[in-house]
């Protein structure tokens, strides 16, 4: 089996490329074949990690899906070959256009999984002023994809991910929708003086968690990127990612 992890969300500024960025990371942390792709026309973040090697592949062509760049994201994913992961990060202009190419014309069952890819949907919530609109993106994918995993990332990095005193496992998109997640990934909420602000600047120098740990940074900041690092890796392991079926 192959795997083709497409992070799909409307609401843009959310956390998508970073959801990429540690999905990469993590599955070559693993040991698996891991390709990465960013399709965002207009801001490809993901790209932008050169120690990564992304592809960067626009799939918008005048608002609409460009089928042979589309070709490739499937190429790519059969010639990793088996036991592989593509991680494909999108921005929130291809939301859209790139749920309605996938979901309509037999793309999924006459395509990819025709070629023995998996798909896997991610998306992220987000707190604060995002946490409707992308809870709205949420189900619409739910909605659009029955049969296709999802795996949801809770991003709390603007706010806590609850509404009215009530958490995300209270909300009627999980209660509705939740036989369709695969997981939740719980992200941890930082405290932007101290982990948050670290963060922030290690994603500006865009490096990797293991490359940031091994430099001469000072050792606190390393030593706090370490603990967030395992963080993520704990609450990814508990997500079971390696084999979805």
């Amino acid at each position: 089996m192959r795997w083709l992890h497409w992070i799909l969300q409307g609401k843009g500024g959310v956390g998508k490329s970073f959801a990429a960025y540690i999905l990469f990371q993590y599955f070559s942390l693993k040991n698996a074949k891991v390709y990465g792709i960013d399709t965002d026309p207009i801001n490809p973040t993901f790209g932008g990690y050169k120690e990564f090697n992304v592809e960067i592949l626009p799939l918008m062509v005048r608002d609409e899906i460009e089928p042979r760049a589309f070709d490739l994201v499937v190429e790519r994913s059969v010639a990793m070959g088996d036991g592989s992961h593509v991680v494909v990060d999108s921005g929130s202009s291809t939301f859209k256009p790139a749920s309605k190419y996938l979901h309509e014309g037999g793309v999924i069952d006459e395509v990819i999984r025709a070629n023995n890819v998996s798909l896997v949907i991610h998306t992220v919530i987000n707190g604060g002023p995002a946490l409707q609109d992308t809870i709205d993106g949420l189900v619409t994918l739910a909605t659009n994809f029955t049969d296709i995993p999802i795996v949801v990332w809770l991003n709390p990095k603007d706010g806590y991910i609850q509404s009215n005193g009530h958490g995300f496992y209270d909300f009627l998109a999980y209660k509705n929708h939740s036989s369709q997640f695969h997981s939740v990934i719980e992200l941890p909420h930082l405290s932007y003086a101290t982990y948050g602000k670290d963060l922030v600047d290690h994603l500006a120098r865009k490096q990797s968690f293991d490359a940031a740990i091994h430099s001469s940074l000072s050792i606190m900041t390393r030593h706090r990127l370490g603990k967030y690092w395992e963080a993520v890796v704990a609450e990814l392991d508990k997500a079971n990612l390696l084999e979805i079926a």
